[in-house]
């Protein structure tokens, strides 16, 4: 998993290293507030930004709640990228967070919510989900994997 705070010519050296590995390559957007490069995209397996992050990445706004504005949303960067199979993993605050695989399936997860103990902060908790997805991508379980098959796999 590769993170902006780092150079992008050191996240593209690495992700080349990665594949010629074999080894499936995730960006969390977070971190520099400047375009990301249609080279760097085109190496990934999953991007994960947030709505402001996705924003940046296609220089327009998009209608997170809208899930064929999404699928359009992804096309455009697949097609700018030239990575047809580029998943997206949509990182939505306090609301969860929506996966969209290679074949366009959507999957929605919901934030937790407990009645006796409210959010006070979701700082994290995308990084919490990007990490679980990396894993699982890493262990090549299925996308409809159950919580128990992940822990069984630590």
């Amino acid at each position: 998993m590769l993170q902006r705070e780092i150079p992008e010519e050191i996240n593209i050296k690495a992700c080349k290293i990665a594949i010629e590995k074999g080894v499936k390559v995730v960006l969390d957007m977070g971190g520099a507030d400047t375009p990301l490069s249609m080279e760097l995209l085109g190496l990934l397996n999953i991007v994960s930004p947030n709505k402001t992050e996705l924003k940046r990445i296609l220089n327009c706004n998009v209608n997170v709640d809208d899930q064929t504005e999404l699928l359009k949303a992804l096309e455009q960067m697949r097609s700018l990228s030239n990575n047809p199979e580029l998943c997206l993993l949509l990182k939505l605050g306090s609301k969860g967070c929506i996966y969209i695989d290679k074949e366009n399936k959507i999957y929605t997860q919901k934030a937790f919510h407990f009645d006796d103990m409210p959010i006070q902060d979701t700082t994290g908790a995308g990084n919490l989900i990007l990490n679980m997805k990396a894993t699982v991508l890493q262990l090549r379980l299925s996308p409809g994997f159950r919580r128990v098959e992940i822990l069984k796999t630590f």
